[in-house]
């Protein structure tokens, strides 16, 4: 089965400001999110969007067009048939399986990093809390292919791997592998 998510993402203001440094360093991009939608028939962009999820990103390091990049949260947002929510989670500071525990980007241009460079996450996974009170975590899983993004069938096309299940579930959660994903427009938070 290919699940297809499409990624989105905003940027958000972020200063650094170091007192004594001895060299110019380009200043880091603003914080962004990614969002990558899974539809109820992944081939089918007429399909209703079932899971949303965002990633807030953090600059943490820049070395010419190569950004270092840490996950400040994650939100998963399921919804139903008619787009309303059903329910959604979110875990603050999850942990990227990488080496350094870093999403590493390599951008055309770092400040003005764009959607396309982010359709291919590094694997995470973990358990987010409920906005809902009393209500089930969800266990997620989350890593891109490493294919190249394309057109089909979404404007902008992550393949990733997934799964989303609450935590007292007794049937399967939403899942997929190699799946194509929405990954909508991006906005900008500096915008």
């Amino acid at each position: 089965m290919r699940n297809v998510l499409t990624p989105v993402f905003s940027a958000g203001l972020f200063v650094l400001v170091s007192a004594g440094a001895s060299r110019a360093q380009s200043p880091l991009p603003p914080d962004r999110s990614v969002w990558f939608q899974t539809h109820a028939i992944p081939s089918d962009p007429e399909s209703p969007v079932v899971i949303s999820t965002e990633i807030r990103l953090m600059a943490a390091d820049r070395s010419g067009d190569e950004v270092v990049w840490s996950a400040l949260w994650i939100a998963v947002t399921e919804y139903d048939q008619y787009g309303e929510v059903v329910d959604s989670w979110l875990e603050e500071f999850p942990t990227l399986q990488t080496a350094d525990g870093f999403w590493h980007v390599s951008h055309a241009d770092a400040d003005t990093p764009i959607e396309a460079e982010f359709v291919d996450p590094p694997e995470m996974s973990g358990v987010a809390a409920s906005d809902t009170p009393n209500a089930d975590s969800l266990e997620y899983y989350i890593v891109g292919n490493g294919q190249v993004p394309s057109n089909d069938p979404y404007p902008l096309t992550s393949v990733l791997d997934y799964s989303f299940l609450k935590s007292n579930a007794l049937e399967p959660g939403d899942e997929g592998e190699d799946e194509p994903v929405n990954t909508p427009a991006t906005v900008d938070d500096a915008d």
